[in-house]
């Protein structure tokens, strides 16, 4: 962004640099994502245990992204390693992955809104933020009414 190359970002967590404004558009839940006819459900949410022995297929948590570091956090929670099977960070592609039956992920709830058939979301006890950054004083109007416009859609 410094660089001029980017204008605004979106991201997942705060940018921490004292030339860069950020601002909470939202916080939305994470969600486990299993094939429509899965046998997870609302209830099982009590014992997340039971899906240690499932497929994942869910971002590498090996990246320093801070989904990874929430999924991480996650799995240590409730005492498992997963089974990852296929690694991605493309939501598009992970939802018809699990609706082919290939496995279960873990994404934020608004992947809902893709309508992907033969999947199920789960709301999970977790929450994760959504940020817009640009950089301080900048002096693009156009940036600062997408700024201003994130500010009014605040969810």
């Amino acid at each position: 962004m410094l660089s001029y190359q980017t204008d605004i970002a979106f991201s997942r967590d705060k940018i921490k640099n004292i030339n860069i404004n950020s601002f909470k558009i939202s916080s939305e839940s994470i969600c486990l994502v299993v094939p429509s006819n899965h046998w997870f459900n609302k209830k099982s949410i009590s014992n997340l245990n039971k899906l240690k022995d499932e497929k994942f297929i869910i971002s590498g948590l090996h990246e320093k992204t801070f989904f990874a570091s929430l999924l991480r956090s996650f799995f240590n929670k409730h005492n498992f390693e997963p089974k990852i099977i296929i690694e991605s960070d493309f939501g598009g592609m992970i939802l018809n992955l699990v609706s082919t039956g290939l496995g279960v992920s873990i994404l934020p709830q608004s992947f809902e809104i893709a309508k992907t058939q033969s999947v199920r979301f789960i709301e999970l006890e977790e929450e994760i933020d959504l940020f817009i950054h640009w950089r301080k004083n900048e002096p693009n109007n156009t940036i600062k009414q997408v700024v201003k416009y994130a500010e009014m859609v605040k969810i």
